[in-house]
């Protein structure tokens, strides 16, 4: 009996004293908390992630738009579509597919202080738009969990948006030789940021401009700190020849070399396949090509690459106007030329015209001082130039084949460069008046082609001489002309083959260089050199002729300005741009 008790009494103690099972109701309360909690720390973790991802996209989006703004024309319509064609951005993990949306873009000229929030004032001007915001529309995503802080809070999802404000800051272009060119359309009195803005507006691409470094100012132009240092003449030089020199320079500041150095200027007409003194050597390199065109009004008779001389219609305005046009014809001789001996340049020589107008003697003896120019008529053998002109005489360089009187008579170079503006002729004025005489020079150099549209007398020209350049080279620079009597083709004779713009090449008559506010900033000569001068843009000059065939100025480099450097030009440009917000 005590046995059975004993037991008892065991089992009721063992019993009261388990408590194995206690846990299990805590465990039931406390796991709704814990299922609670890991839906909102998982709907919570996608709601970060949709904030995070939303902000990069309006991040990117206002980058992009910032890299176009370069201060040029259509800057913020580059801007936008480059906001508004930026690849699709998608929504990683988070079980949306639709697509981000944003609002219209809003640009700005300045940029307020960060306490003092987004900027209120909005500019429609590109030369002033130098920020864009962005504002990316909300997007929407449901919870995954079905009870959530959200949905407690009496929502099943939860939606962010994003903005994003960056700015242009600076502009870095390479494989440009170490050149600056005083802005041409700086006046006194301007600040850095007014002239910056006056280069941008009031490029004339027909205008032709004679840039002299012996000189300082606007419109004058000098030299940069090449990347090795080298300062020295024939660095100079040999960097401004080569067709791609591996150099960059950014807008935010630029080291000058300023002050005249001879013999630099050499290194300009390589691209008009003239190789003189040290450069020589480089005939045939292909960094130191020259253009596919280099039509420059030279005779291609004699020694072409030593070079020979220029035509004097870029300097001088002819006398007598119908004598520089090929096919017209004008009474200058009256009375008799009998080659009886067959023979010609002695006195009296039958090869000699006699009572030749006076006016017509002193514009062949202008031009016999640079070459001989070409002349036809009735009994005058093909290719027979002139030697010499005096007193009511012109003296050929061969014998004619019978007696004339009162001949009708063509006298006129075989070929012509790109001519003059009229008001830069016999003088060292800096800024052309834009007329330029194409009709001439077409017939010139193209007879029995019709002209271009736009190329005219001078005063009713209207196309820039670049664009005449850029058709013969298009179309055929090899154009019959007046080659045949000595002109030009317009290919290189000495270092061949020419070359055009490629993605190893830029175009050679093109000369780029940094473009700088020289008043505002300076002015800059007489040697010294200058750091960290701003960059007000970087140019594209067109050189229309080689350096010295102006007499007046021999060291000008002579051209038109022809625009800023864009994204179409063969060379390296990197637009720098900031996230501010």
């Amino acid at each position: 009996m005590t046995t059975r008790i004993m037991r008892l009494r065991r089992f009721v103690t063992t019993f009261r004293d388990d408590t194995r099972g206690a846990i299990l109701p805590y465990v039931t309360v406390l796991m709704v908390v814990f299922i609670g909690m890991g839906a909102l720390a998982l709907d919570g973790g996608r709601f970060f992630s949709l904030q995070t991802q939303m902000q990069s996209v309006a991040d990117a989006l206002a980058l992009a738009g910032a890299r176009e703004l370069n201060q040029r024309d259509g800057a913020i319509e580059r801007a936008k579509s480059a906001i508004n064609t930026m690849v699709d951005n998608r929504l990683s993990a988070l079980g949306y597919s639709g697509p981000i949306a944003h609002a219209t873009p809003k640009f700005y000229s300045a940029l307020p202080r960060a306490t003092d929030g987004w900027p209120v004032t909005e500019t429609n001007s590109d030369l002033d738009a130098k920020f864009v915001a962005v504002t990316v529309n909300p997007v929407t995503i449901p919870t995954i969990m079905p009870i959530t802080f959200f949905q407690s809070a009496g929502v099943n999802s939860f939606s962010t948006g994003a903005r994003a404000i960056a700015g242009f800051t600076s502009q870095t272009v390479c494989d440009i030789p170490p050149v600056f060119i005083c802005n041409p359309y700086e006046t006194g009195g301007m600040s850095d940021s007014e002239a910056t803005l006056a280069l941008r507006a009031n490029i004339n691409p027909q205008q032709q401009m004679r840039l002299d470094p012996t000189k300082t100012g606007p419109g004058q132009f000098g030299y940069l700190m090449p990347p090795d240092a080298c300062n020295g003449a024939s660095c100079l030089e040999d960097w401004i020849a080569m067709a791609k020199p591996k150099a960059c320079y950014q807008r935010v500041g630029v080291d000058l070399n300023t002050g005249f150095k001879n013999s630099v200027t050499d290194g300009f007409n390589v691209r008009f396949d003239m190789y003189e003194n040290n450069l020589k050597k480089y005939i045939g390199n292909p960094n130191y090509a020259p253009a596919l065109n280099v039509r420059k009004g030279y005779q291609t008779t004699g020694a072409v690459c030593a070079p020979a001389k220029p035509n004097p219609y870029y300097t001088t305005l002819p006398s007598q106007t119908a004598s520089m046009i090929p096919n017209s014809t004008i009474t200058i001789v009256k009375g008799d030329t009998d080659d009886t001996n067959k023979t010609c340049n002695k006195t009296p020589s039958p090869c000699i015209l006699t009572n030749v107008p006076a006016n017509v003697v002193t514009q062949v003896q202008t031009w016999l001082a640079s070459g001989k120019p070409h002349i036809s008529g009735a009994h005058i053998p093909a290719g027979a130039v002139v030697e010499a002109a005096s007193a009511g005489t012109l003296t050929l360089d061969r014998p004619v084949t019978g007696k004339q009187t009162g001949v009708l008579l063509t006298i006129g170079w075989p070929t012509s460069s790109l001519p003059m503006d009229t008001n830069l002729v016999g003088n060292s004025s800096t800024f052309g008046n834009s007329q330029w005489d194409c009709e001439n020079y077409w017939k010139i150099n193209h007879p029995g082609v019709a002209p271009p549209d736009g190329c005219s007398t001078p005063e009713g020209t209207t196309v820039s001489r670049y664009a005449i350049y850029q058709q013969e080279t298009t179309d055929d620079y090899s154009w019959p002309g007046s080659a045949a009597a000595g002109g030009e083709k317009g290919a290189p004779i000495c270092s061949t083959p020419g070359v055009g713009p490629s993605n190893t090449q830029t175009d050679r008559r093109l000369i780029y260089a940094a473009v700088i506010n020289c008043l505002a900033n300076g002015p800059f000569g007489g040697g010294q050199t200058a750091n960290n001068v701003p960059v007000a843009g970087f140019g594209k000059f067109f050189m229309t002729q080689p350096v010295g065939a102006d007499p007046s100025t021999p060291a000008a480099v002579i051209g038109e300005m022809s625009g800023l450097v864009g994204s179409l030009d063969n060379v390296r440009i990197m637009n720098q741009v900031q996230l501010y917000r």
